[in-house]
């Protein structure tokens, strides 16, 4: 199995074109890891293609996941702002994207997905708010759990009732000691799920990095290297590079890999 991660679109829907075109057949799967609306001086235009390329180019393709992020998110709930959190929106974009993406369109983004032992989301599960779904009976994920609470929030936030999920920590102007839900949770909050190997995106470097344990049990962080031999699991890797990188897993293992073909577009 092999499967492409990359994170953060933000209307760069050109750069996703081409790489899709050239490396179609070259993977099993694709995962995009959500946030594709919303850029440093955007245009309504911008938002609408991208939106038309979710529709006709990844939603409905078999090989394609396509999660959302805290931009994402905001689109969709616009009529519920007073239960979630957004940033760059604007009612003009909002407008443009719901003309191509109806309910039935959204209704086909999933929250995370979990491939070869990766469990890949926008900004990355914390232990302390998923805790039982992360460490079930036989120690392992219990996606149904996990499916429940996601649920949960997606019931509340149709009422206009706040709910974890969907809402920023205190590194993002949320509540005092708040950590953020896996739509906006911050790279300096993560910490990694034990026995859990985790893909996010959301906060944006320039190369990606990963955190782990060492056989010491302290809490290692650092730029993530292909040659460099990490644990089996408990640890997590953001890809979000501003599109200039991209992951590939293996039959399990993970490797970086550049975008080298972005200065041709």
């Amino acid at each position: 199995m092999r499967t492409a991660y990359w994170p953060d679109v933000h209307t760069r829907i050109r750069l996703l074109e081409k790489f899709l075109d050239k490396e179609y057949n070259n993977f099993d799967q694709f995962v995009f890891t959500g946030d594709f609306f919303d850029d440093w001086y955007d245009s309504v235009e911008q938002n609408r293609q991208t939106a038309i390329f979710l529709r006709d180019r990844l939603l409905y393709d078999r090989k394609i996941k396509v999660i959302p992020g805290n931009h994402d998110n905001y689109y969709r709930w616009a009529d519920k702002c007073n239960a979630i959190t957004g940033s760059k929106f604007s009612w003009d974009k909002c407008d443009a994207i719901n003309e191509v993406l109806k309910e039935d369109h959204w209704w086909l983004f999933r929250n995370y997905t979990y491939i070869d032992g990766w469990l890949a989301s926008h900004a990355g599960f914390a232990p302390s708010l998923f805790w039982p779904a992360i460490r079930g009976e036989d120690g392992k994920i219990d996606l149904n759990l996990l499916d429940q609470i996601l649920k949960r929030g997606y019931e509340q936030i149709s009422r206009g009732q706040p709910h974890f999920c969907f809402l920023p920590g205190e590194a993002r102007g949320g509540d005092d000691g708040t950590i953020g839900g896996p739509f906006w949770q911050c790279w300096e909050e993560i910490i990694p799920l034990p026995g859990v190997k985790q893909i996010v995106g959301h906060t944006a470097h320039k190369t990606p990095k990963i955190k782990y344990y060492n056989k010491d049990g302290l809490l290692v962080k650092r730029n993530f290297r292909n040659e460099k031999e990490y644990p089996a699991d408990t640890l997590a890797v953001d890809l979000d590079t501003h599109s200039k990188h991209y992951g590939v897993v293996t039959d399990g293992k993970l490797t970086v890999h550049r975008t080298v073909f972005i200065h041709e577009v």
